[in-house]
């Protein structure tokens, strides 16, 4: 009868190992998970900043452009000399 509850108690011991292990594997899957998700949305946002900097530096060159041939020849002419191109 000794020898019975002690093996029970060791199968016991064991489970409770194993449920540990099995929890704290979830928890490191969680956590890599949810690590890659904010990585994920990181990336999102520089990208996002990175076309919201690209729209506005081409709205720039097009309101530049603009500006320039409403200026005429001379004018422009004269922005090109004085940027020393």
């Amino acid at each position: 009868y000794a020898i019975e509850q002690k093996a029970q108690a060791e199968l016991y011991r064991r489970q409770r190992e194993a449920e540990a292990k099995k929890f704290e594997l979830q928890q490191q899957a969680e956590a890599e998970k949810l690590q890659a998700e904010a990585a994920r949305f990181s990336a999102e946002q520089k990208a996002l900043g990175i076309q919201a900097v690209g729209q506005a530096e081409a709205e720039a060159i097009e309101k530049k452009a603009e500006a320039m041939k409403k200026m005429g020849d001379a004018s422009v002419l004269q922005l090109i000399l004085d940027s020393g191109v």
